[in-house]
């Protein structure tokens, strides 16, 4: 009997559902699947929505345990010849099954221990075992209510939790497109610049820093990037204004993560916001960041609490690192929600300046000669003697592109327009390399 029509019948209510992985029959390989349990079929997919890939029938002979990592594997969980690639996953169980007519062994493992006991409970119910007597550590009463689930499921399990008063009429903002950079518009937007170029003129009652200004603005406009971080930051305000529910902060999602990241993989979308992390509130992208990195260094796998500005619900995604993989990308792209208020970016700023360091020159007649030191913090001079410390300036012409102005400019006394940068380094150790983005803003002083 093939039970795959069976699992789209309505008279079965989802019984649970989330990531586990799998032990492949064929390949020997431990795969991550998107599992669902609905009534006494188990099935699973690549990811959450795809097509099933295949359907097990737990019947009241299935027997589903716990699993020692150290035991051996069962014969029947692999195709004859097949070798294991890998050892065992934590947090394992199985599974054992009639499944095409002989007795199959399935052997999954859960993203924590917790999720583990909610899975063999779950299973449990559907044979004929004893739930209480499932592992020596599960609860001893079956009324007991079951373990929180920590996976990616829509449902009503997640704390109901406050959604904002709008009107179903009222749109939300889009993000802005980032700029396409294909070959053919790469040529259009590099003959429109040239052209650009050939066309200034100079403004005579303007000073050479001021006409490489209009220059560069001119460029910026002529190559139809757009402002995409200003426009960011304007959905952000939009969407914490509007739409935010009471007592949330986070950062949200601002595209579809790529196809083959953990954030594609686990069905993060566009206006989910990540609001909390392993029980902790989200403040910013790098209070994120640094949270994630723990949680998937410490034990391989990061529980996020997610709100979706569209739908206007609440689920919870448990992100796993697959096995033999500890440098899988998330790929998700986010700004925070409400944005940085205007006090907390100057105070980001003067933290970030305090860490940077320029290459200083110094001026002797016609002649620009490197400083002996070499390099000077961008804050603020060590010393009186660093004041008449100049730098090299660049300005951006579009694109990301600096142009060398060979121009210099006072490091610790200048006091022209904001447009203007110099290379920019950071000490590590004794060695000093360059910062992310090699550019840094001369500030005014």
């Amino acid at each position: 009997m093939d039970p795959l029509p069976l699992l789209h019948a309505p008279v079965l209510p989802m019984t649970h559902q989330g990531r586990l992985i799998k032990l492949g029959y064929k390949s020997g390989k431990w795969q991550q699947r998107w599992f669902i349990l609905t009534g006494n079929l188990l099935s699973y997919s690549n990811m959450l929505g795809s097509q099933p890939k295949c359907v097990v029938m737990i019947s009241g002979t299935s027997v589903v345990s716990d699993f020692d990592e150290a035991s051996p594997i069962s014969q029947d969980a692999i195709a004859p010849g097949v070798i294991i690639k890998s050892s065992i996953p934590k947090n394992a169980f199985k599974l054992k099954v009639s499944w095409k007519g002989k007795i199959r062994t399935f052997y999954l493992c859960a993203p924590s221990p917790e999720e583990r006991k909610v899975w063999i409970k779950q299973q449990a119910r559907q044979t004929s075992q004893p739930i209480e007597k499932l592992t020596k550590d599960m609860v001893s009463s079956n009324n007991e209510a079951p373990a929180p689930m920590p996976v990616a499921i829509v449902s009503n399990n997640v704390e109901q939790r406050p959604v904002p008063s709008v009107s179903t009429q009222q749109s939300l903002p889009r993000f802005p497109e980032i700029p396409q950079t294909n070959m053919l518009g790469m040529l259009g937007t590099a003959f429109g610049m040239m052209s650009t170029v050939k066309s200034h003129r100079n403004d005579p009652h303007l000073s050479t820093d001021d006409n490489a200004t209009l220059l560069a603005q001119r460029l910026d406009q002529q190559s139809g990037v757009s402002h995409y971080d200003t426009q960011l930051l304007h959905v952000s305000n939009i969407l914490a204004r509007d739409f935010l529910p009471d007592g949330l902060s986070g950062i949200v999602v601002t595209r579809r993560p790529k196809p083959g990241t953990l954030g594609h993989s686990y069905g993060l979308k566009p206006y989910d916001l990540l609001y909390q992390l392993e029980g902790q509130a989200v403040n910013g992208v790098e209070q994120f960041t640094e949270l994630r990195k723990q949680a998937f260094g410490t034990k391989g796998n990061c529980t996020f609490g997610v709100y979706n500005f569209a739908d206007r619900q609440y689920r919870e995604v448990c992100i796993v690192i697959p096995p033999g993989k500890p440098n899988a990308i998330l790929g998700v792209d986010a700004v925070p929600v409400p944005p940085p208020s205007s006090e907390e970016l100057a105070e980001k700023r003067k933290v970030a300046l305090s860490e940077v360091y320029v290459k200083g020159w110094r001026q002797h007649g016609a002649m620009f000669i490197s400083a002996g030191q070499q390099y000077f913090p961008l804050s603020s001079p060590q010393s009186d003697a660093d004041r008449d410390v100049l730098v090299k300036i660049w300005r951006p012409a579009g694109r990301g592109v600096m142009i060398n102005t060979n121009q210099y400019h006072p490091l610790y006394a200048y006091e022209g327009d904001p447009q203007v940068y110099t290379e920019g380094w950071r000490l590590h150790g004794r060695m000093y390399v360059s910062v992310g983005q090699k550019y840094v803003a001369l500030p005014p002083r």
